[in-house]
């Protein structure tokens, strides 16, 4: 299917004091009816879920969709039409009230006072992250034939709740929260690497990686302290296994290490008191690893659980610290990690 589009960055009324100003100077752009809109508007990444909605003309014909993202500093929306329709106009109204779309005194909406088209913008910075706003989105559509000739012209909304008196519509969006990026200074190899697992004296594992190429990655052939993630799966000592190794600052981790509060294990290994022993750490990596609802009887273990719940949230380790390096060998054996120094 062939379709185009448009997309439509938004910005706020700037101050209260200016709210009777247009936040854009510019007239509406109306291209040539086969004129090709491929122009994109929005960063490669936006924060949490898109929301998606169809986008019908005439009341009845589904000539393609809205779609409305958002990033740290704008709203983003997009007008995608399907072939053989094209867009020819767009007019956009947002506010955090029904009332504050621009209505008559019987409750159709008043499309010229809209305050935003193809080229405005609206800042976040007057809403707070999951804020509720009502969003009206009007196009002008034409249908074009085999020769690019105009068939059919039609007026189109994004779907949603009709306002009181036309077919006019408007629908919700929820301000997406922006998570912070996480530094990932991490290098790891892409292929697996040569692992001995031995138990441990400072750590539950002592774990060695060997055959690394020197002077490539943050990890190399050296012995480092190890900690189960689950508690009920064997792992196998001494002899030599083949692992992957992913770093637990990473966005997007594979299906074998995904599931798991990395944020609270970072912080576990980061924050051990001086009286805690191997096993108490351990402990306290389970708590998070295997969803406990008990908290740790052991007073050191108890300690970095209380901690981390009340300061891991959001946690990536800082300069001189340690990150979690995910070891998987495969689903038979243990999932494990070792400490990786930031220094």
């Amino acid at each position: 299917m062939k379709w185009t589009q448009i997309w439509l960055p938004l910005m706020a009324v700037m101050v209260l004091m200016f709210a009777g100003c247009s936040s854009s100077t510019n007239s509406v752009i109306i291209p040539n009816p086969d004129e090709a809109r491929d122009t994109s508007y929005l960063p490669d990444e936006y924060c949490g879920e898109a929301t998606i909605v169809p986008l019908i003309a005439g009341q009845n014909i589904t000539v393609g969709e809205v779609i409305v993202t958002n990033d740290e500093e704008f709203i983003y929306v997009e007008f995608v039409t399907w072939d053989p329709w094209v867009l020819i106009e767009t007019h956009v109204a947002v506010s955090d009230t029904l009332d504050g779309i621009p209505q008559t005194k019987k409750g159709s909406p008043k499309i010229g006072h809209f305050d935003y088209t193809i080229d405005s913008f609206i800042e976040l910075s007057q809403w707070p992250d999951a804020t509720e706003l009502y969003i009206a989105a009007h196009a002008v559509v034409h249908m074009l034939g085999e020769n690019g000739e105009v068939l059919q012209e039609e007026t189109a909304w994004a779907k949603g709740e009709g306002f009181d008196k036309s077919w006019a519509m408007y629908f919700l969006y929820t301000i997406q929260e922006c998570t912070p990026a996480v530094d990932d200074w991490v290098v790891l190899p892409d292929f697996p690497v040569e692992m001995i697992v031995n138990p441990g004296y400072w750590a539950t594992f002592d774990t060695e990686l060997m055959n690394i190429p020197y002077g490539e990655y943050t990890v190399e052939d050296w012995w480092y302290g190890g900690w189960c993630i689950q508690e009920d799966v064997p792992m196998e000592y001494g002899t030599t296994l083949w692992t992957y190794l992913y770093s637990s600052l990473a966005a997007d981790l594979p299906p074998e290490a995904s599931g798991y509060d990395w944020e609270m294990i970072n912080y576990v290994i980061n924050h051990t008191p001086m009286a805690a022993t191997p096993e108490d750490i351990q402990e306290a990596i389970w708590y998070f690893t295997e969803n406990k609802t008990e908290y740790p009887t052991d007073p050191e273990a108890l300690w970095m659980v209380l901690a981390a719940e009340e300061n891991g949230e959001g946690y990536s380790p800082v300069e001189g610290g340690t990150v979690a390096v995910i070891c998987y060998v495969g689903p038979e054996v243990q999932l494990s990690i070792i400490q990786v120094d930031n220094s």
